[in-house]
């Protein structure tokens, strides 16, 4: 499976558990209010919650893209400079624990 397979499924299912706890909320609350059954604006609210739900997770995905495509595209130049930097940390931390 692919990781972009994966994450639509993992977005698809955050979405579908979303929208199913918004309808046990929703529509027993409308039969309530209403005495009978019917199909009414509740559900409308449900598919709401699915949309923005997919769509924030769709931004949560864009971004993370971003991030890992900012990391591979830096992550060849700054290789030398994370080893000098942990060189660095040693000799500090050895110089702090000797002081």
């Amino acid at each position: 499976m692919s990781q972009k397979t994966f994450y639509t499924l993992l977005r698809l299912a955050a979405c579908l558990l979303a929208a199913f706890i918004a309808a046990r909320v929703l529509i027993p609350l409308a039969y309530e209010q209403r005495g009978y059954f019917a199909i009414g604006g509740e559900y409308l609210a449900v598919a709401l919650v699915f949309a923005g739900v997919w769509y924030f997770m769709k931004l949560i995905d864009a971004a993370r893209r971003k991030d890992c495509q900012q990391e591979a595209d830096t992550g060849d130049k700054d290789e030398g400079k994370s080893e000098e930097n942990v060189n660095e940390a040693d000799e500090n931390e050895t110089d702090a624990q000797t002081s």
